[in-house]
């Protein structure tokens, strides 16, 4: 089986889905997007700005104390 007809054969597997009488597929995926959404709003997002925090930090005292004081000196030391 090539790739091309495992594409054709997810494709005609979704439509079915979707296109089924009471529309429950489509209503499914709407509802895993919203879990998704909440989900990453509440855990993963404070999670990040913990980690980006961290890096700034990290890189400001990288900065400070290795480019600017050693690689690039601007006083006479």
């Amino acid at each position: 089986m090539n790739f091309k007809m495992t594409w054709q054969y997810c494709r005609i597997s979704l439509l079915k889905g979707i296109h089924n009488e009471r529309g429950q597929f489509a209503l499914d995926i709407a509802l895993g997007m919203a879990v998704v959404l909440v989900i990453s709003a509440f855990i993963v997002m404070p999670g990040l700005r913990t980690i980006s925090t961290d890096f700034m930090t990290s890189m400001n005292t990288w900065w400070k104390n290795t480019v600017s004081s050693q690689i690039f000196r601007t006083s006479g030391n």
